[in-house]
């Protein structure tokens, strides 16, 4: 290791002018790897780029944070329908069971979902095992058509599910349904036909974590794309409590609206979320949302 000493002239302003103080200090820096002379064309190691402080999160270089975004849609309320979620099970939303952990069971409304069809073959899905699970975990299902497969691990909660790997139509051919194998009410999310992912924006706070919730936003449209309107709640509870209206939106259709909060809504562990969309002024409204927050661990 080499010594380097460096003279610094140390520069202040004075009534608007730069002037050089007469007086100098002398810094050592210690370099490795360096020859006897340093010359201009050998500059010394520069550090990473600084990311924000969120970038750093999603990077996972933050020890006891993590970020995730929840997406949800429901491409069909009518005015005599609703309440619906924002899901694409249509009506309420059924994946909150208070303490029943149980297999579960995914099925297609279409054959050419299986393990050699045209359509998703495999599918992953994503949840907590019980009401003490303190990370999400996945679980890979082959399909086989219509007849429901069981999965291998119990489960407490599904929020997403998403298709691995598909035939030659590259997409899931049919309607695929993720729900509890005995307590076939408890329907945790769907996959519409061709898009391939399940969109619920719903979930739960595992245990041994908190949230702080960063960002919502909820947008609108019409089948027909004629103006539209909705009355939709941010809805949370503690486990087995009520769910009480966190945030209340008036959405009509345009850019969507939205909320973010500087220092987040704050959410413990086991709380559930969801999103209802109350009313709509028309048939055949269409309404999505996003949520992003942190996760942090107590």
């Amino acid at each position: 290791m080499k010594t380097i000493l460096l003279l610094l002239f140390l520069i202040t302003p004075c009534l608007g002018q730069t002037r050089t103080v007469p007086k100098t200090s002398t810094v050592q820096i210690a370099v490795d790897n360096l020859d006897d002379t340093v010359s201009d064309e050998r500059p010394l190691p520069v550090s990473n780029k600084t990311l924000d402080f969120g970038s750093n999160v999603a990077l996972e270089l933050v020890d006891g944070y993590l970020t995730e975004i929840v997406t949800g849609r429901n491409s069909e309320i009518d005015t005599t329908t609703d309440p619906e979620a924002i899901w694409e099970g249509g009506g309420v939303y059924t994946g909150h069971p208070v303490s029943t952990t149980q297999t579960v069971n995914a099925f297609s409304s279409s054959p050419s979902d299986t393990s050699a069809g045209t359509g998703a073959r495999t599918i992953r899905i994503r949840g907590l095992k019980s009401n003490t699970s303190t990370v999400y975990e996945t679980e890979d299902i082959t399909m086989n058509g219509t007849t429901a497969v069981t999965s291998s691990n119990t489960w407490w909660r599904i929020v997403s599910a998403w298709v691995l790997t598909a035939g030659t139509n590259e997409h899931n051919a049919g309607i695929i349904t993720i729900r509890h194998t005995t307590a076939t009410t408890n329907v945790f999310c769907t996959i519409q036909a061709g898009i391939d992912q399940a969109q619920a924006l719903v979930y739960t706070v595992p245990y041994g974590s908190h949230m702080l919730l960063k960002r919502v936003r909820i947008g609108l449209a019409r089948a027909s794309g004629a103006a539209g309107s909705a009355d939709v709640t941010l809805r949370i509870r503690n486990t087995g409590g009520v769910f009480r209206a966190l945030r209340h939106f008036e959405v009509q259709n345009g850019p969507g609206i939205g909320f973010t909060s500087v220092g987040g809504d704050y959410l413990p562990a086991l709380t559930d979320i969801k999103c209802t969309v109350e009313s709509v002024s028309d048939s055949d409204t269409i309404v999505e949302g996003v949520l992003e927050f942190y996760l942090i661990e107590d």
